[in-house]
């Protein structure tokens, strides 16, 4: 809008989602400051950088994007908002059931406090819309995916085209959660006592 028109726009961190949230503060004429552990990765986004916490609350930002994966639900933020000046919209691209350390802070400082989901929400929203979907129905996508972060033991499946990548990610992320993998051609092989390649040549 054009009362943000010109506002610093706080992005924290550095890499690809990091990337993304200055594009959009750039699409939405903001000013683009970028905090980062190292000020040489945020100079590579083409925007103004901030050196410390401090430097950065002193642009007086409208909004601070959290683009790193620092600060769960009970941890400790990247960023304190009680250093900014003026109230700001705090966003933290992490999506968890419970408030991230940063929202968490930002709520006690008065901020609002915007959590993960909503931008995970409207990116789907928009996928089902350039797939040529019906229209999204987001009542029922938010209680869907509400439901889902509650449940923290919901098993995590990945679909996709074959070779995509799906078995070297999947056993990534097991290790990563301490999750069991199953890989389903694997196990579907095992049952069927015959390779997947064998099963789809035979039709």
């Amino acid at each position: 809008s054009e009362r943000l028109a010109g506002r610093a726009f706080l992005v924290l961190g550095a890499g690809g989602a990091a990337r993304a949230a200055v594009a959009v503060a750039r699409n939405v004429g903001m000013r683009p400051v970028v905090l980062a552990r190292r000020r040489e990765s945020a100079a590579a986004l083409s925007a103004d950088t901030a050196a410390t916490p401090e430097e950065a609350a002193a642009a007086r930002p409208a909004v601070v994007v959290n683009a790193t994966p620092t600060g769960p639900p009970g941890g400790t933020p990247f960023f304190d908002p009680a250093l900014l000046p003026e109230r700001a919209v705090v966003l933290d691209m992490l999506v968890h059931a419970r408030p991230t350390a940063l929202l968490a802070a930002a709520s006690r400082a008065g901020h609002v406090a915007v959590p993960g989901f909503e931008m995970l929400l409207a990116q789907a929203a928009r996928q089902v819309t350039l797939l040529g979907g019906p229209r999204p129905d987001r009542a029922a996508m938010r209680a869907v995916g509400e439901a889902w972060l509650r449940r923290r033991d919901a098993p995590l499946v990945l679909t996709g085209l074959r070779c995509a990548g799906k078995t070297t990610v999947g056993e990534l992320l097991a290790g990563a959660l301490g999750r069991a993998f199953v890989d389903t051609d694997r196990e579907i092989s095992r049952r069927a006592r015959r390779s997947v390649d064998e099963m789809l040549r035979a039709g």
